[in-house]
């Protein structure tokens, strides 16, 4: 554009102010509706009458005078442009809301009531010379106005234009030679607008037929076709539905799918085969974005209805290779990491599987995937909204508005189907398709198979969640950024927040601009055989992928194996298992007597650890360029859900547990397999430390520094190795570093814990140190009395019982009477939660106490979630701290161990083995009673339960204590923990105590 020309929106924008001003009218629109804030549209009549006449007049030459054409111009505007008032409501609301309230607090409204007010605000706004002055103080609004209404004229008379154009092919091809009348509806919520405002559209005609349009090629979708249609060929069990389409190069027409419900149990088993089978297809095909929106249910037939992601490129690498230019070893590591390369490469890199986004400690996160995402969710972060209950006192709040269910799940009788009960068909379909690529990837290899038909192929490459762009245009409409554009523009500029950590943004980020100020989701897409990446203005950046998409599915091809089968079968499993809201509570398993003597049972323990062992080392992912090895687990996402995810160091149920056990096992047996897994584990965690120096934050004897401190210090006298030894002095001064952020308090993230592993190491070797910072722990409980506050617990992991046992052995330490106050105030505040009727502490986290319930009938399922009986909540947890403080006990004590023990005994041996709030856990218990007191506390169901669980893991059946009993590699709540815990049952005396932080060796 040559200086000093305009811009086509400020030409055709001041074209239409000078004609208000001259004629001194301002047009008024029939607006029928009970909400206020649509009288907003009045400000901007003159537009949409002029878009309504606009399309009238262009669409009308476009028409002929044939009886068939799908258009009645009378009123075709309306159908077209329907969408367009709740846009520009969208737009200009916020300013005219601030409008508003300045009008009233300067007295310039008129009216009895808040209604009348509301209207005179109106009308005065929809004077000529007052709606002028609003655009004048809003320029920036006025732009975005006039770009919206002219990308509307123009999408909406392209799209009558193509369907009249191609109508005698649509009805061939879509309704059978038949007429479906005249077009009555378009709905273009169904897809984001891009490259102009253009966006998917569904088409619905007079007798209710639909049809999609979709303003691209859909090359890529009709290559789908094909790929399916050979997939069909090699009789799979359930064959593919195929989608009929019609791609006319720059745009296209989709057969409409219309979900319904399955018919049978049957049905829907062939649905999450039919799932199954797409999994592996988009596996291959290196695809993402199937999330809910992406998929429909169809009866049996799952469809998916975008496709413009197969064969993504891979963003990863393009943020390693800025890692090794950029930055130090941490980071590389880190970046390169093996166990974070097979994740992001996995079959959860579809989006189909569970996965919970933007979780933390106060909210569950959000799942938006295409297997998972409910109705039942929010936003993660809150929106602005109007609230017009009183209409001359409109204002924005900001609220989490909810997800929309999809309808992508299938169901059954009205019913929405849960997909645990249906993973193993699922996993079924996954690994019959997969076979089938795998022993046909030569011939799909050759330059005329199916799968080269993909090569010139435009896949649209997701650079951000759409999310950020969609939050970014929301507040773009702020009042304080439309006076000057330059505001606009620096909020817009925010998306550098993240280009340190994904540099090639940067070379997007004008492009990004340029598609946001036409109100449009920047888009980019390159072709799938190429690496240069293409704008939605056809700008071209070269070179921007490593590899092509195409390239990526070749490889993928080649990969592929039995090994790599079985890695995503448990992957699949894992994710799906996350579904449910929480671990599940611990079924209490009737016992058979014993039949093993006391050292067959030994015996047999440690041939089920190493059975634990081999399948802990099947599932481990290394690095081929060094010794490192990590694992992908199952753990907590948010408040109360769990996702899979690479292991971090933690304890808990990161590689620093998995290293515990691993590191026992093999100095027990002499096994130098499972040595070397655990030295490649510490290798990990090595790493991981390096970095979480600027991150972690947690201090925690499980989940934090002080599990580190205990780690290192376990692995350095049980390999005789100063170094480790050195570096858990160095994470003992990452405790202080911590501890004034820490408000977990407890055992298991918080400062209980850190004082326990701190005073581990200073009785291995006297660090003065460990003993200071043990000590600066205990202070930091004494300010805050955890045990007064309203949330506080019983239990030992992150409750009274375990604060105690820390508090105790501090007191011990260092002879100050203030710790050993404060513990037994915890002490009785725990004891105030005992219920002799039920013989067990409440668990405060499900029951409080004006909970009414009675406690006294058998089987009554609220009292049973109000007692928990595990190590990390109830009986068996709390019998063991008192237990660990035996020598500090008073009278009560007694008595209080004995309870824990027959309760343990009574509910203990539960249905899943983990150490946490599992049968092993509970075990703990009896075994520490025993050998710490004597035989006499050993009950005899002590070698029952020891059976029980050793059978179990005998015939492969371990349970972990997590959703479903999925297989994790962790500590508390996975295989590690089993197989720790069944070195404990081999022999108590040379393996420590795990729970109560003991060193061994």
């Amino acid at each position: 554009r040559q200086m000093g020309e305009s811009p086509e929106w400020h030409a055709s924008l001041r074209a239409m102010m000078d004609h208000v001003l001259q004629s001194n009218y301002w047009p008024r629109l029939h607006i029928q509706s009970d909400n206020d804030v649509v009288q907003f549209l009045q400000l901007v009549a003159p537009f949409v009458c002029n878009a309504h006449q606009e399309v009238t007049r262009r669409v009308q030459s476009i028409v002929e005078n044939d009886t068939d054409e799908p258009i009645d111009v009378a009123t075709i505007a309306d159908v077209l442009l329907c969408d367009m008032p709740s846009k520009l409501v969208s737009m200009i609301s916020r300013s005219l809301v601030l409008e508003l309230n300045v009008a009233r607090l300067e007295d310039r409204l008129r009216g009895v009531t808040a209604a009348e007010r509301f209207q005179d605000f109106i009308d005065q706004m929809a004077r000529p010379q007052q709606a002028i002055a609003f655009f004048d103080e809003y320029p920036v609004l006025a732009r975005t106005v006039a770009v919206l209404v002219k990308q509307a004229i123009e999408t909406s008379v392209e799209l009558a234009e193509r369907l009249c154009r191609d109508w005698h092919d649509i009805r061939a091809t879509f309704f059978a030679g038949t007429n479906p009348g005249k077009l009555v509806a378009v709905r273009t919520g169904a897809g984001d607008s891009h490259a102009g405002g253009k966006s998917v559209a569904i088409l619905e005609f007079a007798n209710g037929q639909r049809l999609v349009y979709k303003p691209r090629s859909l090359s890529i979708d009709r290559h789908f076709q094909d790929l399916l249609k050979w997939v069909n060929q090699h009789e799979i069990a359930d064959p593919f539905r195929t989608l009929t389409t019609a791609d006319r190069g720059e745009y296209g027409w989709v057969e409409f799918i219309e979900a319904r419900e399955c018919e049978s149990t049957d049905q829907v088993v062939q649905f999450y085969r039919r799932q199954g089978g797409y999994l592996a297809l988009f596996y291959v095909l290196c695809a993402t974005d199937f999330h809910y929106e992406n998929v429909i249910a169809a009866g049996p037939h799952p469809v998916p209805v975008d496709l413009e992601t197969l064969m993504h490129g891979k963003l990863s690498d393009l943020c390693n290779d800025a890692a090794e230019r950029n930055s130090g070893d941490a980071a590389v590591d880190a970046a390169v990491d093996a166990v974070v390369t097979a994740f992001g490469d996995s079959v959860l890199r579809s989006g189909m599987l569970p996965q919970r986004l933007w979780a933390n400690d106060d909210s569950a996160g959000v799942d938006m995937s295409g297997l998972g995402g409910d109705g039942q969710q929010f936003a993660p972060s809150a929106s602005a909204m109007l609230d017009f209950s009183v209409p001359d006192q409109m204002c924005v709040k900001r609220e989490r508005q909810q997800i929309l269910s999809g309808q992508h799940r299938a169901m059954l009788g009205g019913q929405t189907v849960d997909g645990r009960d249906y993973i193993e068909p699922l996993c079924e379909g996954f690994a019959s398709v997969y076979r089938l690529l795998m022993n046909s990837r030569t011939a799909l290899q050759h330059a005329d198979s199916v799968l080269s038909l993909f090569a010139h192929d435009r896949v649209r490459l997701i650079l951000r969640p759409t999310r950020v762009y969609s939050l970014l245009l929301q507040e773009s409409f702020h009042p304080d950024v439309l006076r000057d554009a330059r505001d606009r523009d620096d909020l817009f500029d925010r998306l550098r927040v993240t280009v340190p950590q994904q540099p090639y943004l940067e070379r997007v980020i004008a492009l990004e601009h340029a598609d946001l100020w036409k109100g449009d989701v920047p888009v980019f897409h390159a072709p799938a055989d190429s690496c240069d990446l293409y704008a939605s203005d056809g700008t071209c950046i070269e070179g921007f992928l490593r590899q092509s998409g195409l390239q990526l599915v070749r490889n993928r091809l080649q990969d592929l194996s039995e090994d790599d089968l079985q890695r995503q079968l448990w992957i699949i499993q894992a994710a799906m298992s996350t579904l449910g809201e929480r671990a599940g509570d611990a079924t209490c398993r009737a016992l058979s007597t014993a039949s093993s003597s006391a050292s067959d049972r030994r015996s047999r323990a440690l041939r089920a650890a190493g059975k634990v062992m081999q399948r802990i080392e099947q599932l481990a992912i290394g690095n081929d360029e060094d010794e490192r090895i990590n694992w992908l687990g199952i753990g907590p996402a948010g408040k109360g859900r769990w996702a899979i995810s690479p292991m971090g160091p933690g304890l808990y149920d990161g590689v620093g547990g998995v290293a515990l056990f691993l590191a026992f096992y093999g100095a027990m047996t002499g096994d130098a397999r499972a040595t070397r897994c655990a030295r490649g584990a510490v290798a990990t965690l090595r790493s991981q430390i390096r970095i979480g120096r600027r991150q972690f934050s947690s201090i925690g004897g499980f989940d934090g520094w002080g599990g580190a401190v205990y780690l290192l210090n376990q692995l350095g006298i049980l390999w005789d190795e100063s170094q480790l030894l050195d570096e858990a002095r160095k994470c003992v001064d990452d405790v202080s570093r911590w501890l004034a952020s820490d408000r977990k308090f407890d055992v298991m993230g918080g400062a209980a814990g850190a004082i326990a592993s701190c005073l581990a190491v200073y009785r291995s070797d006297g660090y003065a140190r460990a003993l200071d910072v043990a000590r600066q722990c205990g202070e930091h409980l004494l300010q805050h009395r955890p045990h007064e506050t309203p949330s506080a617990l019983a239990g030992f992991s992150h409750g009274a019982a375990g604060i105690a046992w820390s508090l105790l052995q501090l007191y011990e330490a260092t002879n100050d009477q203030r710790f050993e106050s404060c513990a037994w105030e915890a002490i009785r505040f725990e004891r105030t939660t005992f219920e002799p009727l039920v013989g067990n502490w409440r668990d405060l986290r499900m029951a409080q106490e004006s909970a009414e319930f009675d406690i006294s009938r058998e089987g009554n399922a609220d009292a049973a979630q109000a007692f928990a009986c595990a190590w990390c909540h109830g009986a068996a947890g709390i019998g063991l701290g008192r237990l660990a403080s035996w020598h500090r006990r008073d009278d009560v004590m007694h008595e209080e161990l004995k309870q824990a023990i027959l309760t343990t005994v009574r509910h203990g041996c539960c249905d899943n083995h983990s150490l946490c709030h599992g049968a092993l856990g509970n075990l703990e218990l009896l075994i520490e009673a025993s050998r710490q007191l004597g035989p006499e506390y050993r009950p005899g169901q002590y070698e029952d339960m020891c059976d029980q669980v050793i059978s179990d893991i005998e015939e492969g059946q371990w349970r972990c204590g997590v959703p479903m009993g999925a297989e994790t590699p962790g500590l508390l709540t996975g295989l590690a923990g089993i197989g720790y815990g069944l070195l404990r049952i081999w022999n108590a005396d040379r393996v420590p105590s795990v729970l109560l932080m003991e060193l061994g060796m």
